[in-house]
């Protein structure tokens, strides 16, 4: 049981979120997470996957029950509070929301652009994380001239470039092969390890078999806390995830 909640990354206490007619989407859930934890979140389309990562992200406010969020009630935070929050945060959405005007390199980097990074290191950092998602080729590249599964990557290299205490992913392996999965999944790995607790939403059973880490599963707005799913698999293809990043 934990004491002191001012410890924590995420305390949920009997959290409730509706819909319009008052149908729970997040039925009365209670949840824990330590810092550096690693988690999945599994569920079926419509069972509260995606509205839990927006909870987590402070887009969607619970209709009930009590809900911190590195320590700090959120329905005590101001808007700067939240935004500043936020700013700890990197989250790979399903829809992305990358930013058409600016090119992948552009868009990975503009975390660091925000946080007063210097020229150099955004370039140097960006250029490396594109290179490890396969895309160094398309770093020029603006969203429209990218494929769905290269939008994705952009977007996971944004999301993780900023070494955030808060690692959110919505079905971040949804649009790639399984090589390119296995070596997202290495490099969440190695955020995790210098201290980046992750949240990783997917219906990507093989992901969530091969990586031993204890999944949190949703059943009609229901969550139940499971243990590790099994022990990791060594593929043929693991080789090319070899590179630390971090």
């Amino acid at each position: 049981m934990v004491k002191d909640f001012k410890k924590t990354i995420v305390y949920a206490d009997q959290v409730t979120i509706c819909y319009q007619d008052n149908k729970p989407i997040l039925d009365q859930i209670s949840l824990t997470l330590m810092p550096k934890s690693f988690h999945f979140v599994t569920g079926s389309s419509g069972s509260g996957k995606t509205t839990l990562l927006k909870m987590l992200y402070l887009e969607q406010k619970p209709d009930r029950g009590r809900f911190l969020l590195f320590g700090q009630d959120r329905y005590k935070l101001t808007m700067p509070e939240i935004q500043k929050m936020r700013q700890h945060i990197g989250v790979v959405f399903q829809d992305f929301r990358l930013l058409p005007h600016l090119t992948a390199l552009e868009n990975v980097a503009l975390p660091l652009k925000i946080i007063g990074a210097k020229n150099h290191e955004m370039e140097t950092q960006a250029k490396e994380l594109l290179d490890w998602v396969g895309l160094a080729h398309q770093m020029n590249a603006y969203p429209h001239a990218l494929s769905g599964g290269e939008q994705q990557r952009v977007a996971i290299a944004r999301a993780i470039i900023t070494k955030p205490d808060l690692l959110l992913a919505d079905e971040p392996t949804g649009n790639v092969d399984d090589v390119i999965a296995v070596k997202i999944m290495h490099l969440f790995e190695e955020l995790n390890k210098i201290g980046t607790t992750i949240i990783i939403a997917t219906h990507n059973e093989a992901v969530v078999s091969r990586f031993a880490y204890p999944r949190l599963h949703l059943e009609k707005g229901k969550l139940l806390e499971m243990g590790n799913v099994t022990n990791k698999i060594e593929d043929d293809y693991l080789y090319v995830a070899k590179k630390t990043l971090f």
